[in-house]
């Protein structure tokens, strides 16, 4: 069984790359990086959620049995045909960062990285329902996902994901917290994420 990166990076291909470049707006050389990067915070912030509530935990399982991973097999295919969609993903990301603001993350984030917020915060919103769907393929090949196993693979997808780019990598590991309190929060990860992808 592959892990969930090794899962998510197989499914970018480039052509998968170059058709969320062409939906976000976003350069198609840098966007398997911010992709990764974007890919690790919500699985970090999955892991995080499902850790401090039980029935937060409940929720995400149910929800992800909710997320075909047969797109994972053709990702531009599947944004074509609207089984990965924007719409999908903006509700997703609502639940994920809850009474964070998802607008001020992708906002700041393009302050960072000097790309374009709308691109930004697209991007995520195409991911978020590409992430479920890894997740519930991972579900089905391990047989047993309690909820348990379910943190241990989200948190080895974010902090511990070793099958990325060596940029994306560095945002990835980077994504663990940055100002001492002991929590993986927004700004840590946005941090993360921007110091790697910056223009130059």
């Amino acid at each position: 069984m592959n892990d969930i990166f090794t899962q998510i990076k197989d499914s970018l291909t480039d052509q998968a790359i170059g058709t969320l470049a062409e939906k976000t707006g976003l350069p198609a050389d840098k966007g398997g990086d911010i992709a990764n990067g974007v890919m690790g915070l919500l699985f970090d912030k999955l892991a995080n959620n499902a850790n401090k509530d039980e029935k937060e935990a409940e929720a995400i399982q149910k929800t992800i049995e909710k997320h075909d991973d047969s797109v994972l097999d053709d990702v531009p295919q599947a944004i074509q045909d609207g089984k990965i969609s924007a719409e999908d993903g903006a509700k997703i990301l609502k639940h994920i960062f809850k009474n964070q603001n998802t607008e001020q993350v992708a906002d700041q984030l393009a302050k960072e990285t000097g790309e374009d917020k709308g691109g930004i915060l697209n991007m995520m919103k195409y991911l978020a329902p590409l992430a479920l769907s890894a997740l519930n393929k991972t579900k089905k090949e391990t047989g047993n996902f309690d909820i348990p196993q379910m943190v241990d693979t989200l948190t080895k997808g974010g902090a511990s994901a070793n099958n990325l780019s060596s940029i994306a990598k560095n945002v990835v590991t980077s994504l663990l917290d940055q100002d001492g309190d002991g929590d993986l929060d927004i700004q840590d990860a946005v941090t993360a994420i921007a110091g790697n992808t910056k223009k130059k």
